[in-house]
C-alpha cells in the first residue's frame, strides 16, 4: 500500500469529490493507515471538516508552495505510519 496519497477536493460537476475518494481509501484494509492529504482551493470550515470526517490526515489550501506539499509528502513517507494525523494540528495547519 502507498504510504502517503495526495488528493484534490475535486469540486465542480464531479460527483466523487476529495471526502468520498478519501472514504473509499479507508475502506481498503491495506490502506487503513495510509497518510492521506488533500489539498483545496476551497478554505471553507465546513469543508475541512468534511475532508477531517472523512479520514483525512492533513488538508492543505491552495496555492500550496511545493516545498510545503513535498515537506509533509516526505515526512508521511518516511513515518509509514498515521502517527502524522497527531501531529497534524488541524486548527494550526498551514495555509
Amino acid at each position: 500500500p502507498p504510504a502517503v496519497i495526495v488528493a484534490d477536493m475535486v469540486y465542480g460537476g464531479s460527483t466523487y469529490d476529495g471526502p468520498a475518494f478519501i472514504r473509499a481509501v479507508r475502506s481498503i484494509p491495506a490502506c487503513a493507515w495510509t497518510n492521506c492529504i488533500i489539498v483545496s482551493g476551497y478554505p471553507a470550515l465546513a469543508d475541512r471538516e468534511r475532508v477531517r470526517a472523512a479520514g483525512a490526515d492533513l488538508f492543505l489550501v491552495k496555492p500550496c508552495p511545493p516545498d510545503v506539499l513535498s515537506r509533509y509528502v516526505a515526512r508521511a513517507v518516511s513515518a509509514n505510519d498515521r502517527n502524522l494525523r497527531v501531529e497534524w494540528n488541524w486548527s494550526n495547519e498551514p495555509r
